[in-house]
């Protein structure tokens, strides 16, 4: 395993993009915001909080996209697969961990019911800002059924206050995206959900934000034993680790963005 600087990782990314033709203006500044500029420590930050380190079954990072988190992973554990339905997304971050040179680190083409994968497969689960884009209640026992006994999950979602603010005070506008047409849409979106538990991927594109209290229900009837809720970012298994929320918790007096951590 090693610690790749930010020389090596801006490097990656600069050659795989000019190999890539991304033709999306939001999708552009997203893969450059996302690794900034090769820095990746605010990820191995969140990895060490949350307690994903030295593991030695293989973890999986559910919706990968880009793989930043995967690539972090694979510095702290043993053997990583990273799981995208986004083929042009899987493209990039194959190639970024190419020119890396990273040997315990694989991508595969799967949606979220994963079912490529045996039962209690992987010793842990990352799933950062993807569960929402997808039928969650089905993503969460099929996260349950590869999960080995004990096994640690952690996923974020956003809540109705993120809604809010993107609808008020838009967040990172593009030519190509509108937080808040994007907002209104995954409120449309949630309520379809939760009131016909039915999920097509082309009408639900934009995904949907996940009410901490159906969420809550949902965790305890699909069997896992034990988690905990906080603001995104906040989680500390790790005592000595920083705290470094990407989200607020709170907006508009309502939540905004949560994380959780759960095991089997």
């Amino acid at each position: 395993m090693s610690h790749y600087s930010s020389e090596k990782v801006l490097d990656a990314l600069n050659k795989a993009m000019h190999e890539s033709l991304i033709e999306s203006e939001n999708d552009s500044n997203f893969i450059r915001r996302v690794y900034n500029g090769g820095d990746l420590d605010k990820y191995r930050s969140r990895i060490y909080s949350i307690g994903f380190s030295s593991l030695k079954s293989p973890v999986l990072d559910a919706g990968s996209g880009y793989g930043q988190w995967s690539i972090v992973l694979s510095e702290l554990n043993d053997s990583v697969i990273g799981i995208d339905a986004d083929i042009e997304r899987l493209k990039i971050a194959k190639n970024i961990a190419a020119q890396l040179k990273i040997e315990n680190l694989n991508f595969v083409d799967s949606n979220m019911n994963i079912d490529k994968f045996d039962d209690e497969f992987f010793g842990a689960i990352f799933c950062y800002n993807s569960i929402m884009l997808s039928a969650w209640k089905d993503t969460l026992s099929s996260f349950y059924r590869v999960l080995s006994k004990g096994g640690l999950l952690y996923f974020n979602a956003y809540d109705i206050g993120w809604m809010i603010h993107n609808i008020i005070q838009p967040n990172n506008p593009a030519l190509d995206f509108d937080p808040c047409k994007w907002s209104i849409e995954t409120i449309q979106n949630t309520i379809l959900y939760l009131t016909t538990n039915n999920f097509n991927q082309k009408t639900f594109k934009d995904g949907m934000f996940i009410p901490i209290s159906a969420l809550e229900r949902d965790l305890e009837a699909i069997g896992f034993e034990s988690f905990s809720i906080a603001g995104e970012g906040l989680t500390r298994v790790n005592p000595d680790s920083v705290e470094l929320p990407f989200y607020p918790h709170k907006l508009y007096g309502q939540i905004a963005s949560y994380e959780v951590l759960a095991r089997k």
